[in-house]
């Protein structure tokens, strides 16, 4: 519906977007601001009228501001490529769609990326950062925090390999840690996906019935390093899955699933955690 590339200083404000037969706003361009807009479309799962790739906001580049917005729609409610820096997400509501995504292709990198002070409802994925070994680069810098989710599918959901069909890899939210480990490892090249520094900070979120409360999935040839989860709450009915992830810092949290509180499902992690 709109499409800017090759810009610079774009200001997208108090507008009301609706029915895109694809992307709402896709930009590529610098200095970027979208306040006060207003998305919608049906989400994917409509029984009547889907609406699929309707994204509200695609936005790479330099120096991004998403601020005060409200979005519903029926795939990603934020997404970018990669060479995209300094980005700030702010004070949004959310309800359908993919959530706030980071790729698929990251080729370029992605950083210092924030969001802030934003409500998720009925979203499928509250975070999703997406990337594959044939369209990855380095995503690092990422900081969420005063996230308020409620019936979400899965509040954390971080993997490397989007495009995996392969049973038992293609069902996520099923995966456990015993398929993990037999998941094969590949040479590293100039695309493979490296997920680091990542901070996710006083979030609350109740999950959707028979999701899991998250999942942080890297490579066994490119661990996902340096996690932080502070003060994070979760209620869900599957554990989360830390799998291929180094230097992850459980502090303050209570994520409780059958499986008891603050219990992860692990393959290949390394967990410190602290109890409230």
């Amino acid at each position: 519906m709109i499409h800017l590339g090759g810009c610079d200083r774009i200001l997208i404000e108090n507008v009301t977007l609706c029915n895109s037969p694809m992307f709402h706003i896709g930009i590529r361009s610098d200095n970027v601001t979208v306040r006060g807009v207003t998305i919608r479309a049906p989400a994917s799962t409509d029984p009547v009228t889907p609406s699929h790739n309707t994204d509200a906001c695609d936005v790479s580049g330099n120096n991004i501001l998403i601020q005060d917005c409200d979005i519903s729609v029926g795939d990603d409610d934020f997404t970018c490529g990669g060479n995209t820096s300094n980005v700030l997400i702010t004070n949004c509501t959310y309800g359908n769609g993919h959530g706030l995504s980071i790729g698929s292709p990251t080729h370029g990198g992605v950083s210092n990326f924030t969001v802030v002070n934003c409500t998720f409802n009925n979203t499928e994925t509250g975070i999703r950062i997406k990337s594959d070994r044939d369209r990855g680069g380095f995503v690092h810098d990422l900081t969420y925090r005063n996230l308020r989710m409620t019936n979400v599918g899965i509040p954390i959901f971080i993997y490397g390999s989007y495009h995996d069909k392969v049973k038992p890899f293609k069902d996520k939210n099923s995966l456990t840690a015993k398929d993990a480990a037999t998941f094969p490892a590949k040479a590293v090249t100039s695309l493979t996906p490296f997920y680091a520094n990542l901070t996710f900070s006083n979030i609350t979120a109740t999950v959707q019935p028979g999701h899991r409360a998250g999942l942080i999935f890297g490579l066994p040839e490119a661990c996902v390093t340096n996690v932080l989860l502070q003060n994070v709450t979760i209620t869900a009915d599957k554990p989360f899955g830390l799998f291929y992830a180094q230097g992850v810092r459980v502090v303050d949290c209570n994520i409780t699933t059958p499986e008891g509180v603050n219990k992860f499902d692990t393959t290949r992690a390394q967990i410190e955690t602290q109890p409230q």
